[in-house]
């Protein structure tokens, strides 16, 4: 809103004049995000991963240390090591597209000053928990997305997608796949909870909330210390310095979830935006 508020003088010239702009994207061929056709694959996302990984065959090298960067001319110099040895890559251009609290710990050689504003970036822990079950487990009908759960509720959960509603293959023909969040910025503390401690936690509020009334088939628990960036105020002002240390080292790049939206689509977005950028370069 403040951003807004800069850019166009008012909140409401900046909703429309905001909308206008968002038009004449879409007129170019963008898709908002309020159109935007949602999917998944049969196989999960995990789909992305192997078909890039396929793609790129031996160009992807996985298990590497990282141990010096430094500047080489108007390139740069990575040396790294592997099970296979030492190496020392050289390169013109460096994209760096890993968490920004990563960013503080390689070992550049040259002065990246925005590396301790990224490490400032908050990154609360979610646990996530899915929930399959046989048959239906009662409850209202599961005819929409799911929900969220505003704090104002006091609930222990963030949220509930219904992944079988969503998708086909996510749970037998007459039963039902839940997934549930716990923890984040609102309640980092949850999500470290004991498995069973969280099972009874997300249970109690899906009996409140959605009327569930039978126990789940299959409980399966996964855990992310470190999960989403938090975009909290004065994140652009990071993002903006980001682009003054892109502009003064040329050709480094550094990019994620933290900056251009989180989603995968936003990160698909990014990549394309910043892989466009460097394929422009090399061909000047």
């Amino acid at each position: 809103l403040h951003e807004i508020e800069q850019n166009y003088g008012s909140l409401i010239k900046g909703t429309i004049k905001g909308r206008k702009e968002r038009r004449k994207r879409e007129n170019e061929g963008e898709s908002s995000k309020q159109s935007a056709r949602m999917f998944s694959f049969a196989g999960g996302m995990q789909t992305i991963v192997d078909a890039l990984g396929e793609r790129l065959g031996e160009s992807v090298h996985t298990g590497v240390t990282i141990a010096a960067i430094r500047r080489r001319g108007t390139g740069f110099e990575v040396d790294a090591t592997s099970a296979s040895g030492a190496v020392t890559i050289r390169t013109e251009r460096l994209l760096l597209s890993i968490p920004a609290y990563a960013v503080s710990s390689l070992p550049f050689e040259f002065d990246v000053p925005v590396a301790d504003a990224l490490g400032s970036i908050t990154y609360p822990p979610v646990t996530m928990m899915f929930l399959g079950f046989d048959s239906s487990p009662e409850g209202r009908p599961l005819d929409g997305f799911g929900f969220l759960v505003p704090e104002k509720e006091n609930r222990r959960i963030l949220g509930t997608i219904w992944s079988s509603t969503l998708f086909e293959n996510r749970a037998p023909a007459a039963g039902a796949g839940l997934t549930t969040f716990v923890g984040g910025a609102r309640q980092p503390e949850l999500a470290n909870r004991s498995d069973a401690e969280l099972t009874s936690i997300v249970l109690a509020d899906l009996r409140d909330l959605m009327g569930v009334t039978k126990d789940p088939d299959l409980v399966y628990i996964r855990r992310w210390p470190r999960a989403i960036p938090q975009y909290a105020v004065g994140h652009l002002d990071i993002v903006k310095t980001l682009e003054g240390v892109e502009a003064e080292i040329p050709g480094l790049h550094i990019t994620g979830n933290f900056r251009g939206g989180i989603s995968v689509s936003d990160c698909v977005k990014s990549a394309r935006s910043v892989a466009s950028a460097i394929a422009a370069a090399y061909s000047e």
